[in-house]
């Protein structure tokens, strides 16, 4: 790691006019500083302007513009408590909680206390206090004291989907947490997925797979957000807002996500990340380092490979430009978009499914009511034009044995196994083509996931089994969410599947 100062910064003007001397602050700035220092800015000259950067570099990544950062360590997450939805009344924002119950979906902020609050954290605020605010009535975000990426970029969750979501239900589309991908098979045909999967459940590792079906092609459209609307012909068009990757480093590697690795070769700022004594970084999930390098972990101390503690934040990051992902998608900045075929959810769950306590995968980012959301989703059916609906699929890649408590599945480029079947479902002509009905929808018929080639036993009986207790204890908890958390909001028709699926699971 590299560490220099960098020289003092000439300001230099242009157009033949000269500068102002001495240089004085725009208003707004004084204004600005003022609010959120709560001291004057009186003038600043060009030898009081220095800059320090910290310069990243693997061994063959030198000389590639990578950068080390390290936060407060108070400072390394979204931080929910104090992200706030701020509209006039509160049922805009959430829905109303029974019995006395927090809300789950979101923090409401009256515009009085918002107004109060703004006065009250705005002077000093760079110092310590912290408030990510959203008016989605008024399109604005105002975010100070935190550096933390999902805070403080706010063209990502702030914007493309908080208030993006809020825009999308005004105008008629969509704007959600779903990773693009493109997906060809040997044939040369291509179909587009999309799919939302909450954090830390392998968005970034499936839309960048290295499919282990010899002949299938995974192309990466985006990893993270998608927009979503209907053409003039009625098919799903998805883009992706995003110019980058902002993904989790820790478990991140040649083995489980190899055009990762490639992609945050350069031009990659790293946070909270190790450092290696010959200028490189490390992460949890990297191999060991060679004999004689030695590490420092995201808090500047020395660390040993083996010691109890982190080198690496859980959630450290990288942050990447997306064109230089070697299997970036050939229309990944097309104006259209790209057409949608399926739509797949999924989670983090040792048994069954996953329950929707992170609906959509949405649950930290709705920029309006959760009922108001479902019921926009459910209206995509019967809106004017012609509507070709994607397929939706759901899946969980984290079922464990309940005897040895490993995964019962490989995942990673093997799941292009699961997306196989969808590519496949997506073209079908019979409902019951390559699938059986059970209680819960369809799921792959005995032999319909290609297992040839597949190292090891795998339980595709495991996999696939539905428990009647599981599923009853699951639609009892999904009946005590609805009603504490959704209340009156709750879409009937949702209300009427859940019935629905409580007469089926029932003995």
């Amino acid at each position: 790691m590299l560490k220099c100062e960098m020289p003092s910064v000439q300001l230099q003007w242009v157009c033949g006019h000269s500068p102002p001397s001495p240089l004085s602050p725009h208003p707004w700035l004084s204004l600005c500083l003022a609010q959120w220092l709560n001291v004057n800015l009186l003038k600043c000259t060009s030898s009081q302007a220095r800059l320090r950067r910290w310069q990243t570099s693997l061994p063959t990544w030198k000389k590639r513009a990578c950068w080390l950062a390290r936060t407060d360590p108070k400072d390394v997450a979204r931080v929910e408590s104090k992200t706030v939805i701020v509209t006039k009344d509160q049922r805009d924002t959430i829905p109303i909680p029974t019995g006395g119950a927090k809300s789950q979906l979101g923090s409401w902020m009256s515009e009085e206390d918002f107004q109060k609050a703004r006065e009250d954290r705005f002077p000093g605020s760079m110092a310590d206090k912290v408030l990510i605010s959203h008016l989605p009535d008024t399109r604005q975000i105002l975010s100070f004291g935190s550096g933390y990426g999902g805070n403080s970029l706010l063209g990502k969750k702030c914007f493309a989907l908080r208030i993006a979501s809020r825009i999308a239900k005004d105008e008629g589309w969509l704007a959600e947490h779903m990773l693009i991908l493109g997906i060809t098979n040997p044939q040369g045909v291509k179909r587009y997925i999309a799919a939302a999967f909450p954090s830390a459940c392998g968005k970034t590792n499936l839309a960048m797979m290295k499919p282990a079906l010899p002949g299938w092609k995974v192309e990466c459209v985006g990893d993270d957000i998608a927009w979503m609307k209907f053409d003039s012909q009625g098919k799903l068009r998805a883009i992706n807002p995003e110019n980058g990757f902002f993904g989790v480093a820790p478990g991140t590697s040649l083995k489980t996500n190899p055009h990762a690795m490639t992609t945050i070769s350069r031009n990659t700022v790293f946070t909270n990340v190790g450092e290696t004594s010959d200028g490189g970084v490390w992460w949890e999930g990297l191999e060991p380092p060679a004999p004689g390098i030695n590490l420092t972990d995201w808090h500047g101390k020395s660390w040993k490979y083996g010691d109890s503690t982190l080198c690496a934040h859980p959630n450290s990051r990288f942050c990447a430009p997306a064109g230089q992902c070697p299997i970036i998608d050939p229309l990944w900045e097309s104006d259209e978009g790209v057409p949608i075929d399926a739509i797949v959810f999924g989670g983090r769950r040792p048994e069954g499914k996953v329950i929707m306590h992170d609906p959509f995968a949405m649950r930290p980012f709705f920029g309006y009511n959760f009922g108001d959301y479902l019921a926009h989703w459910l209206s995509m059916e019967t809106r004017k034009g012609p509507t070709q609906l994607p397929k939706i699929f759901h899946v969980n890649w984290f079922r464990k044995d309940k005897k040895t408590g490993s995964f019962l599945w490989p995942g990673f480029g093997e799941n292009a196994r699961v997306l196989e079947w969808i590519f496949k479902r997506c073209g079908r002509t019979r409902e019951e083509e390559a699938a059986t009905k059970s209680i819960v929808g369809w799921i792959p018929q005995n032999g319909a996931i290609n297992t040839e080639g597949l190292g090891g036993n795998i339980d595709m009986g495991a996999l696939f089994d539905l428990p009647k207790p599981f599923w009853q204890k699951e639609t009892q908890e999904l009946r005590t969410y609805f009603t504490q958390q959704v209340g009156a909001d709750l879409p009937t028709q949702v209300e009427g599947e859940l019935r629905a699926l409580e007469e089926r699971v029932r003995d």
